[in-house]
């Protein structure tokens, strides 16, 4: 509808507040919830506050609403809006039912598989899009959502290399991010990159100082005593200090 907004969002566990803006006439219709885009469960208002040019309606459900599912509100007249969940996270009790301590988000690499698990409880869908390392373009893969609002993906073959990203719904809205777990990424970290960790065991010869063949090979850092010495983690004597060095 023509100078109409409207916003629908989960205030409590249990209650959806709709704000409407709008100059034009609107019907006060009993509004519909739609999950995941079939089932439909009818919204009677609990309170309405009408103030010039806009409206707030709050909605009571019998049961609190999970959250993984996408969600609408059907509004009649005034058209169907998604349903912002984000504030979801401020509740009371989201930590002890959606915090997660596993070690094993992003991609774990291996020769025969790779694993790939984001945590993303508020979202209803996860999609990896992945360019493997045999191929020039990109593939889709639906990503299952398992305990703690993780999502979870196995791919066979050697992937070391593969270029992803993750293609993610959250309340209705379509947001493209990299793997805020991953371990590599391409330039400006356009894309995240499976990535074969045991390639980065190196020795780095920390018991002295490397062969230098050419001058040209030697990297200099300049930084200040205090600086390089300050930390309180350190067994360093005279912290911050010239002391140290003489």
């Amino acid at each position: 509808m023509k100078n109409t907004f409207i916003n629908a969002k989960l205030a409590e566990p249990n209650i959806i507040r709709v704000s409407i803006f709008t100059n034009a006439y609107c019907e006060r219709n009993a509004a519909k919830l739609i999950v995941d885009n079939e089932n439909v469960i009818e919204l009677k208002h609990e309170k309405v506050l009408s103030l010039p040019s806009s409206t707030l309606v709050t909605y009571t459900l019998e049961d609190e609403l999970e959250l993984g599912h996408e969600y609408s509100i059907d509004l009649g007249s005034l058209g169907v809006v998604s349903l912002d969940v984000n504030d979801a996270s401020l509740f009371d009790g989201f930590d002890e039912k959606y915090a997660y301590d596993g070690d094993d988000l992003g991609a774990r690499y291996s020769k025969d598989n790779t694993s790939f698990a984001l945590w993303a409880p508020l979202s209803s869908s996860v999609h990896l899009s992945i360019k493997k390392p045999t191929s020039d373009r990109f593939e889709y893969f639906e990503m299952r959502r398992t305990d703690k609002g993780v999502f979870r993906l196995i791919l066979e073959g050697d992937l070391d290399g593969a270029l992803y990203h993750y293609e993610i719904i959250n309340s209705g809205h379509l947001i493209k991010s990299i793997d805020p777990y991953g371990f590599s990424s391409t330039a400006n970290g356009k894309e995240s990159a499976v990535i074969d960790l045991n390639k980065t065991k190196i020795d780095l010869h920390l018991e002295r100082s490397p062969k230098i063949n050419s001058l040209t090979e030697a990297i200099i850092y300049e930084g200040h005593v205090r600086d390089l010495t300050i930390d309180q983690n350190t067994d360093i004597s005279n912290k911050g200090k010239f002391l140290l060095i003489t």
